[in-house]
């Protein structure tokens, strides 16, 4: 059904022959979270794949003039060191936004992109360092990824601590509402598609943010 209703949206799914669709399978009792189970293969693509992808995008492009690609890595081998310099190069040479959503192992691949969104706790990681909840701490670990990564516009989200957002002339920290957490499931992904989609729209630091804050609470 969804591969039918995608292609009229100019949307579709590329499938792989013996490759099995990522499941999760999430167990709660009394409200609490106690453990997901998941079923997913971690193997890297190939070099066809990578290229039939960007055939995929270039037709898009073509046809549709896209704004941005989201690059969302889930370590699960759809992005991976072979392919990610290629995507990137791509992307640019099409003059297509890049907005990165990353995992911890490929990290430092995503050079010269648009827009760079990692977690706390990735960038910590990555930065080798915790990163304090203030304005200076934030500021300064957004400046750190920006010297290596060559970014436009960095995100870090933070969790019960809101959203940061920062590019070349703005700063801008917007608190989360406090709220019950059971099972966080996608707000992740519901930031980065938001986030972008402001981003592209042109919306000022503080909107983006404001939106990011409320997508990312929605799913919480």
């Amino acid at each position: 059904m969804i591969e039918e209703v995608l292609p009229e949206k100019g949307q579709g799914i590329i499938t792989l022959k013996g490759r099995i669709t990522t499941t999760k399978t999430r167990v709660v009792a009394h409200n609490q979270h106690v453990v997901r189970i998941d079923h997913e293969e971690h193997t890297d693509i190939g070099n066809d794949v990578s290229l039939q992808l960007m055939d995929y995008i270039a037709d898009i492009h073509k046809n549709n003039k896209l704004d941005a690609v989201i690059l969302q890595d889930y370590e699960k081998g759809m992005l991976h060191h072979a392919n990610i310099p290629a995507f990137i190069e791509f992307l640019n040479e099409c003059g297509i936004r890049i907005i990165v959503d990353p995992k911890d192992k490929n990290f430092w691949m995503y050079r010269h992109v648009h827009l760079f969104k990692p977690n706390r706790k990735e960038a910590e990681k990555a930065i080798g360092k915790k990163i304090p909840m203030t304005e200076d701490a934030l500021a300064d670990a957004a400046l750190l990824l920006e010297s290596r990564l060559h970014n436009e516009v960095t995100v870090i989200t933070l969790s019960e601590y809101g959203i940061y957002i920062k590019d070349a002339e703005n700063k801008v920290w917007r608190h989360s509402e406090v709220m019950e957490v059971i099972d966080v499931c996608g707000a992740g992904d519901a930031v980065i598609g938001i986030v972008a989609a402001a981003y592209c729209a042109g919306l000022p630091m503080p909107q983006i943010a404001l939106l990011g804050n409320i997508a990312g609470d929605c799913l919480w």
